[in-house]
């Protein structure tokens, strides 16, 4: 599950990379965006496998930071 996880997240990253890029949105709003889905899915994670709260905390808050610095681009 926590490969599927990381896919998800890489997924979210690069597409919010495209985004920004074609300027579909405002930097900050797509990262926003992205941020909001991979909590979703790390939380649904949590309550549907048994990944801990540390495995997908770790992993999260890497592609939260990488999302964050696409909001000043």
């Amino acid at each position: 599950m926590l490969d599927k996880v990381k896919d998800f997240f890489e997924m979210e990253y690069n597409d919010a990379c495209i985004a920004c890029e074609a300027k579909w949105s405002t930097p900050k709003e797509i990262a926003k965006g992205a941020i909001q889905r991979c909590l979703g899915v790390a939380l649904f994670a949590q309550t549907a496998s048994d990944v801990t709260f540390e495995d997908i905390d770790s992993l999260y808050t890497e592609y939260k930071r990488k999302l964050e610095e696409l909001e000043n681009v």
